[in-house]
């Protein structure tokens, strides 16, 4: 009977041990494994630990899968250069808007000066007296040269604002290092040369074609030494200071900040032959710009270029003046000479500058994002569509169309 106890309490005995000892020993980890070949898995006792996908609440833990590789053509995201990229084609449209806007106001500008301008002298002196009035060259003269002061310089005062700059940042007029002053005027009125052989050029062809000389919206000249004055005071001296405030000034110096120097001259040129609105000015113009534009980014100054463009337009008034008191013979031949010696003062301009710098005529490189990506985001700003299609229309309207209609006539009174 005590055996049977005994027993009995060691039976007791080992299974409470053996209770004991299996709440001390620790359970077996109760490991995730996956399936092969699948996303799927379950749980084991016993497996090898591995990371549990699932958090203690419950919440699924994304483990990135390290074994994978891109293939070798795959173009990975850069969100901080994509970002990037957009702000500044942001930044550049805005400056489109900065620049296309004082352009089209310049365009509409002078339109409705003229139309308000009529409207007023018929008024206060009636038909007759406004139109003699608003035929006489002099006021012409002077009534321009009061527009370009009004619209070449209010409008283009915002435009650093659309960009976030100061206008005395952009603006240098600042001396130019006198040693560069004398051969870059000489190399710019060497290029003027050229523009008006590319005009002349132009002319000649347009003429061939359409069986008529193309027409100059250029203001008649009475003849008188008082004409002559103000010719050279409202065309030499006013467009020199103003228009190169205008494109040499603020619009090359906002385009230098996002483009190349040479992609801002010749964006700059283009803008520059578009706002003549004259199919015989608009060639000069851009190649003039040009010249123009390197000499205001090689000497740092805007100064050299408003001297090179007082002087040619005083030539071309005193040209103008020459013309009117001697006969076509003359006249050509002083043209001819007149071009020669623009041509080779340029050279020797050229030649002078070479020897004072070798790398005078390297500009500075794209910086960053492709040229053409440039442009074409400055161009398909709002304001510049609105300005290209002003453009467009002023000289559809005012050439295009009448020199078309003038060429059907010629061909059915022929026929």
């Amino acid at each position: 009977m005590k055996n049977e106890i005994l027993e009995t309490e060691e039976i007791k005995g080992e299974a409470v041990g053996d209770k004991s000892s299996l709440e001390q020993e620790p359970e077996k980890p109760q490991a995730y494994v996956p399936f092969k070949n699948s996303s799927m898995g379950s749980y084991e006792y016993g497996a090898p630990p591995q990371e549990n996908p699932y958090n203690p609440r419950g919440e699924y833990r994304y483990t990135p899968n390290t074994s994978y590789s891109a293939p070798q053509n795959a173009v990975r995201f850069n969100a901080a250069a994509y970002y990037e990229r957009q702000e500044k084609k942001r930044q550049v449209k805005s400056l489109g808007n900065g620049v296309g806007m004082p352009l089209s106001i310049f365009f509409l500008g002078g339109n409705v000066l003229s139309y308000i301008l009529g409207i007023v002298l018929m008024i206060a002196l009636g038909v007759q007296s406004a139109q003699a009035l608003l035929s006489n060259a002099d006021f012409l003269y002077v009534f321009s040269a009061l527009c370009s002061v009004l619209l070449l310089t209010v409008p283009f005062i915002f435009t650093p604002k659309f960009i976030g700059a100061r206008l005395r940042d952009i603006v240098s007029l600042k001396p130019a290092p006198k040693g560069l002053i004398l051969p870059t005027v000489m190399l710019s009125l060497g290029i003027c040369g050229i523009g008006n052989i590319a005009t002349s050029t132009f002319a000649r062809y347009f003429e061939a074609i359409f069986k008529m000389p193309p027409e100059n919206n250029m203001i008649d000249y009475n003849g008188g030494w008082q004409s002559f004055v103000l010719m050279l005071i409202c065309i030499g001296l006013f467009p020199a200071i103003l228009e190169e405030f205008a494109f040499r000034g603020v619009i090359l110096g906002s385009l230098r900040k996002y483009m190349s120097d040479g992609t801002a001259i010749m964006v700059s040129a283009a803008l520059f032959g578009l706002i003549h609105g004259n199919l015989v000015q608009i060639p000069f113009a851009f190649i003039v710009g040009i010249g123009l534009g390197y000499c205001t980014v090689y000497t740092g100054s805007l100064i050299p270029a408003m001297i090179i463009h007082a002087l040619n337009n005083a030539l071309s008034v005193v040209l103008t003046y020459i013309s009117k008191n001697t006969s076509p013979l003359e006249s050509g031949i002083i043209s001819a000479l007149y071009l020669v010696v623009l041509l080779l003062i340029g050279i020797c301009g050229l030649i002078f500058l070479l020897k004072i710098d070798s790398k005078a005529l390297k500009l500075s490189k794209e910086r960053s994002e492709e040229t053409s990506t440039k442009i074409g985001w400055f161009c398909g700003s709002a304001w510049m569509v609105v300005f290209f299609i002003l453009c467009g229309l002023t000289i559809l309207a005012n050439q295009c169309l009448p020199y078309i209609m003038r060429y059907l006539q010629t061909l059915s009174s022929g026929l």
